[in-house]
């Protein structure tokens, strides 16, 4: 019978004879820690790749006194928007060798994100990154409590000073309507959201009445909007209303791309053409957005990846005891086919 062949599992010692440096080195360049030039740092990786060095995360955990496991709290199973989000974590967790223990937020239900974080919390997780619910107040303010790295993304609990990530969405609002502003329009709609303290809908409308204030456009505003659920039904619903009442609107700007797909299709309903006589933009550019086959949606781009590099990078920080301040992103325009001047 033939020897099998020899598996041994490269360490750090291995690489450090290779490249010329100490271990400490190679695992400070390894782990992002020290001080290591950048070309050394590139060389390390190098060789690590070559000799399909692979830490011995459970090892590594016992000596630093870490999990290497992260907690991911997000409504990704019914809001497809934070997948991206979560895809930007994950790509970080991969370069730095963490795992990621992830649990699912149902924003429309009370208090549903407490057994998600206490699992993570028994699991000794080193940090949390999650859209909280401002519901769950006190429960934030007891992570901030017992010390465990948290950061907010994309929703915040204003009364926390746990730091945040998100997106400039009074800009948002502003872009939007802005866009449907130079191809003419005045006549505006606006479908608001119809929970308390959605800050982030709160403040696209706060842009949309930006824009009217800095315009001129004087609207009566309770007549020109509608709060409705940020659903594909709910902005449908909310379409047919605001048109019932007020015939005369030729722009409406939605705060998701979810209602705003429900509004084009109360709009084709009720006898307009998409853009010819009525325009519609919606915001955060979802995938379903620009894959409308008939109608690829105008919105406001949301950089989702980019919020998961980044908020894996500001809960590093914290996790290695610094502090870091709140970041945020800009949004962009993304012009497609349901926007034009008004016919």
């Amino acid at each position: 019978m033939q020897a099998s062949q020899n598996t041994k599992r490269s360490t750090l010692k291995d690489i450090a004879s290779r490249v010329g440096v100490s271990p400490r080195a190679v695992s400070s360049a390894l782990n992002g820690t020290g001080r290591v030039s950048p070309a050394t740092q590139e060389k390390i990786r190098r060789v690590a790749k070559e000799l399909n060095y692979r830490p011995n995360t459970a090892a590594r955990g016992l000596v630093q006194n870490r999990s290497y496991l992260l907690g991911a709290l997000f409504p990704y199973a019914n809001v497809s928007f934070f997948n991206d989000i979560i895809s930007g974590i994950e790509e970080k967790c991969n370069e730095f060798e963490y795992d990621m223990l992830l649990g699912n937020a149902n924003l429309l239900d009370e208090k549903d994100e407490r057994p998600a974080l206490m699992r993570m919390i028994n699991r000794g997780v080193d940090g949390i990154l999650c859209a909280p619910d401002y519901r769950e107040i006190e429960l934030f303010r007891s992570l901030e409590s017992q010390g465990i790295p948290t950061v907010q993304v994309m929703t915040r609990i204003e009364q926390s000073s746990l730091p945040f990530i998100g997106v400039d969405n009074t800009r948002g609002g502003y872009l939007a309507t802005r866009h449907l502003m130079e191809l003419g329009h005045e006549k505006i709609g606006f479908l608001k959201s119809n929970r308390l303290h959605y800050s982030e809908i709160e403040d696209r409308y706060a842009g949309y009445m930006k824009a009217l204030i800095q315009s001129g456009i004087r609207l009566d505003i309770d007549e020109y909007s509608q709060a409705c659920d940020q659903t594909i039904q709910g902005g449908y619903e909310a379409t047919r209303e605001l048109l019932k009442r007020r015939p005369d609107i030729t722009a409406i700007v939605s705060p998701t791309d979810y209602a705003a797909i429900g509004s084009i299709r109360a709009c084709l309903e009720t006898g307009r053409q998409i853009p010819e006589t009525i325009s519609v933009i919606g915001y955060d550019d979802l995938s379903i957005a620009g894959n409308q086959i008939v109608y690829p949606l105008t919105t406001v781009a949301q950089p989702k990846r980019e919020i998961g590099l980044q908020a894996f990078d500001m809960l590093k920080i914290r996790m290695g005891g610094g502090d870091c301040e709140n970041r945020i992103l800009e949004p962009r325009l993304v012009i497609r086919q349901t926007t034009a001047s008004p016919g």
